[in-house]
């Protein structure tokens, strides 16, 4: 049975560009500001139905972000795409850090957050993302990583994802 299943956010859930990375030839779903930067967004069409998905399945106190990216994008990202992720239910760029920094020089610090039944969705390999898998205690059995997300769906993603979860769901 699952215990956590965190999403990663970029490059799985949504796609996104800075003004200045050439985005006149990515067509985008909305346009946001993060503080001086505006970033061009495209959501996975498959984001909608496999967070509805794993939120059905497991429960959505389940179901949680965890991103490289910085807690202000994030939160801005959740809102204009709709994800609805409970700002407690996100861990970013700044909450890994310092969770990983607890971890390696407190030897009494217990990480409230890592747990065997977690598993990890994400476009990294494993061997990248050492870090997020610390925080969440994540297994390698229990990691799957994906094909980036572009802006290109590509066909079979969704199932492959939804097949993975529900294995590890049933174990």
């Amino acid at each position: 049975m699952i215990n956590r299943l965190w999403w990663d956010l970029d490059e799985v859930l949504i796609s996104s560009l800075e003004i200045n990375q050439g985005v006149e030839e990515f067509q985008y779903d909305i346009g946001i500001r993060v503080e001086d930067d505006i970033y061009h967004v495209k959501i996975n069409p498959a984001t909608y139905p496999l967070l509805s998905f794993s939120r059905n399945l497991l429960g959505p106190e389940r179901v949680w972000l965890l991103t490289a990216s910085t807690r202000n994008y994030a939160l801005k990202i959740n809102q204009a795409c709709d994800l609805k992720f409970p700002e407690n239910q996100i861990l970013t760029r700044e909450d890994i850090s310092a969770i990983v920094n607890h971890c390696r020089f407190d030897p009494e610090f217990k990480n409230p957050h890592k747990h065997k039944d977690n598993i990890l969705i994400d476009n990294l390999p494993a061997r990248q993302n050492e870090e997020k898998m610390i925080v969440g205690g994540i297994p390698l059995d229990n990691y799957l990583k994906v094909d980036d997300y572009y802006g290109h769906y590509q066909e079979g993603w969704r199932e492959k994802i939804e097949d993975f979860i529900k294995k590890c769901h049933e174990n």
